[in-house]
């Protein structure tokens, strides 16, 4: 994320993908950028196919077109589990109104 990105980036504005079914948070954006201009959806491992359709429903079908894709950002952190360095891949989706 380049630094203009990260101070446009509020806690209001960020929607972390986890367990729940992809309407949910399709959802749950859509409240958000009731008051945001735009909105960053992060995800990780597993969750990153559901943030995917996360950002197509809401440009698809729920967006009726008045929001557009800003960026996509690709990449990998590493998690110290039992002992053990994993690299886990991450993705963050931008999302604008128009």
């Amino acid at each position: 994320m380049s630094e203009e990105q990260a101070s446009k980036s509020t806690e209001n504005n960020v929607l972390l993908i986890g367990k729940k079914p992809a309407k949910s948070y399709a959802a749950a954006a859509m409240y958000k950028m009731g008051s945001e201009s735009s909105i960053i959806i992060k995800a990780r491992g597993k969750a990153i196919s559901k943030a995917v359709d996360v950002a197509e429903i809401i440009l698809n079908k729920l967006g009726n077109g008045n929001y557009e894709l800003g960026s996509i950002s690709i990449g990998t952190v590493e998690v110290e589990s039992e002992g053990q360095k994993r690299s886990i891949s991450t993705i963050e989706i931008i999302l604008n109104k128009k």
